[in-house]
């Protein structure tokens, strides 16, 4: 019996540094990845599928009920896909919208690509939004 335990120890003992390289790997990717894993996922840049963009004001525009800041960095294209300003932005249309969050949890539009021009309701108004 004492033959088997200590030739147990022995398996044991060669198989422990194979065992700790795994560990180590592990630790090396989970700390070399950590930094990927701790930035704000808010931060990256997010496009959405077609949605309908309602309305628009000063410096935004309203998808959902929910206002957008627009940049004047912001690239805005049209339905053929030349480069237009907010001003020319057609309404109703079905779009795709590439935005982030900034600091305080406002959505920014980076890019906005029309995707067709919708026919307005006959009850819809376009109203300037002064903030």
């Amino acid at each position: 019996m004492k033959g088997c335990v200590g030739g147990e120890k022995g398996r044991i003992g060669r198989r422990l540094p194979s065992t700790w390289c795994f560990f180590l790997l592990v630790a090396f990717f989970l700390v070399a990845g950590g930094s990927s894993f701790a930035q704000d996922p808010g931060n990256k840049p997010v496009t959405s599928g077609p949605v309908t963009i309602e309305g628009k004001g000063e410096g935004g525009i309203v998808i959902a009920g929910q206002r957008y800041r627009v940049g004047e960095s912001a690239v805005i294209l049209d339905a053929t896909g030349n480069a237009i300003s907010l001003c020319d932005l057609p309404l109703p249309c079905e779009a795709r919208v590439e935005c982030q969050l900034t600091e305080n949890h406002e959505p920014l539009c980076l890019r906005i690509e029309v995707i067709r021009v919708l026919k307005a309701r006959p009850d819809f108004v376009i109203a300037d939004d002064s903030g």
